[in-house]
């Protein structure tokens, strides 16, 4: 009878695993469809999630490049006004340039000029003091004969 009751036993034994095994292969797999559906649920957030998260990225980088081309049409606006600025600066000085050459040109004409009129000067003071010379002779010749002519 032991051998009976340990086939038996060893019987149900068996039959309990199964039945356990199957309820718990039936827990098991239902756990598993909750569990999925869980990360199912999780994963479709993850999507609204990244979906919402890209469409405001869109946003911000459409707002952005918006901005970017202002800055780029600003950007060629500052670049013409500053080659306007240095043509304009190019031609002033050009024109100073040659304001300053004209200037040097009459100062030394103007130098010139007054290097002529100092040796036409010491020409004039030179023949005046020639001219005094002479008259001095003269007049002294002349006092001369008006001396010999009175005596």
């Amino acid at each position: 009878m032991t051998e009976e009751n340990e086939l038996l036993k060893a019987t149900n034994a068996v039959y309990h695993e199964d039945f356990d095994k199957e309820r718990f292969e039936k827990e098991d797999i239902q756990s598993i469809r909750e569990h999925e559906r869980g990360q199912l649920a999780e994963l479709q957030r993850q999507i609204q999630l990244l979906t919402e998260q890209l469409d405001n990225e869109r946003l911000q980088r459409g707002s952005e490049n918006q901005r970017l081309g202002e800055l780029e049409r600003e950007n060629i606006s500052l670049r013409a006004q500053l080659d306007d600025e240095r043509l304009q600066q190019d031609v002033e000085k050009q024109r100073l340039e040659g304001e300053v050459a004209s200037l040097k040109q009459q100062l030394d004409n103007e130098r010139l000029q007054r290097g002529r009129e100092n040796q036409r000067r010491g020409e004039l003071e030179r023949e005046n003091i020639s001219l005094r010379e002479q008259v001095g002779v003269f007049t002294y010749y002349t006092r001369i004969e008006c001396l010999k002519i009175t005596i």
